[in-house]
This record gives C-alpha cells, sequence and structure tokens, in this order.
C-alpha cells in the first residue's frame, strides 16, 4: 500500500502525465462508467452541462444506466416504534 501515493497525494503509474492528486478515468472503462454515471448525477445541480455532457459521453461509448430492481421482503416496526422495511436487489 501507498505506492501510488506521493507526499500524500494520488499519482497514477499508469498514466504518470496526470497531475498528482487527479484520478483518471476512461469513459470507455466498464469499470468506471457506473462510476462517472453517478458522479454526473451528483454534480448535475453545480453544472448541468457538465453533467448532460458527461452522461452522454457515456452514453456513445455504449454504457447503460442501470436500473435497480429491488423488492421488498419484510416490513415490520422495532421497539422504538419505527417502521423499517427490509430490501433486496433482483
Amino acid at each position: 500500500m501507498g505506492e501510488h501515493l506521493i507526499d500524500g497525494e494520488f499519482q497514477s503509474d499508469k498514466y504518470p502525465d496526470t497531475p498528482r492528486g487527479l484520478v483518471p478515468f476512461k469513459c470507455t472503462d466498464p469499470m468506471a462508467q457506473d462510476l462517472l454515471w453517478e458522479y454526473a448525477r451528483r454534480r448535475r445541480s453545480v453544472d448541468a452541462e457538465f453533467a448532460d455532457d458527461l452522461q452522454e459521453a457515456l452514453r456513445i461509448k455504449g454504457y447503460v444506466e442501470k436500473v435497480h430492481d429491488y423488492r421488498m421482503t419484510a416490513i415490520g416496526q422495532h421497539a422504538t416504534g419505527h417502521s423499517h422495511i427490509v430490501l433486496y436487489e433482483e
């Protein structure tokens, strides 16, 4: 651990020209696409154009937003009187 840290900042060994502190992600990387999609979603309130463009770039590269299908398995009530729901993902 720590091989990618220089003075406490991340440094990519695969992309050494990337400035320290920045993490390079590619829109074509299937392992990064859902993270980038979520980042765009969270960033939308700050910069909607950025979010739109990043999500469109991901679509162009083949990403399809995953819609989670949750099923309710139980509903109950804690001793405190608060309700709780147990969900599982199909």
